[in-house]
């Protein structure tokens, strides 16, 4: 016999094993096959269900958040041109809205405790009442001309006073002669300014 014919007749026995194999596994596969679309089709079947509930409770969910957001934007409007045009102290309309400012007597009115602050603040001035040398070097670093607001780092460099008393002088004049910052430098160190040049 030669190497071909032996060759074609191996392959035509491992045809004869595969195909017996197959038919006898696909039977089994077949079984296994149905069990497992069944299975899939009921979870699909559920997956659309749930899935229709879901979406009705969605659209009802959206429809309430969006009158809910239009109940409430219809009072702030309303307050709004109310306060701006309407409000018989500012009739026919507060300018406020162009620029920022209005007048002494409507601030007065409307800021009663900004006001009275204000003028506090601007009827001491702190030349008047500091008299202690390091208290002095600090207001004078508060008041140059290039800052507004300083860090206490800043002021400490200046005067040659350590950090921890600026910041205890600072405290003791807060809110009568400076204004320590709700919100820091980006270094992250306190900044503080005269009441009487941040307000």
């Amino acid at each position: 016999m030669d190497v071909e014919h032996l060759a074609v007749q191996q392959c035509r026995e491992l045809a004869a094993q595969a195909q017996r194999l197959h038919q006898v596994g696909g039977r089994q596969r077949g079984a296994d096959h149905h069990a497992l679309v069944g299975v899939t089709a009921v979870i699909e079947r559920a997956r659309q269900q749930l899935s229709r509930q879901l979406s009705r409770i969605s659209d009802i969910a959206l429809s309430i958040h969006f009158y809910e957001a239009v109940l409430a934007t219809l009072p702030i409007i309303v307050w709004h041109f109310y306060q701006v045009i309407f409000d018989p102290d500012v009739y026919p309309v507060n300018f406020a809205f162009i620029d920022g400012r209005v007048s002494e007597e409507l601030y007065k009115e409307e800021h009663e405790l900004a006001f009275e602050h204000k003028i506090t603040a601007n009827m001491r001035k702190w030349k008047d009442v500091i008299t202690d040398p390091d208290e002095i070097k600090v207001f004078m670093a508060l008041d140059g001309p290039k800052y507004t607001w300083r860090t206490v780092s800043a002021i400490a460099r200046q005067t040659g006073i350590t950090e921890d008393r600026v910041l205890q002088i600072l405290k003791e004049y807060n809110m009568e002669l400076t204004r320590l910052s709700e919100t820091p430098s980006a270094s992250d160190t306190p900044l503080v300014g005269l009441l009487e040049r941040v307000g």
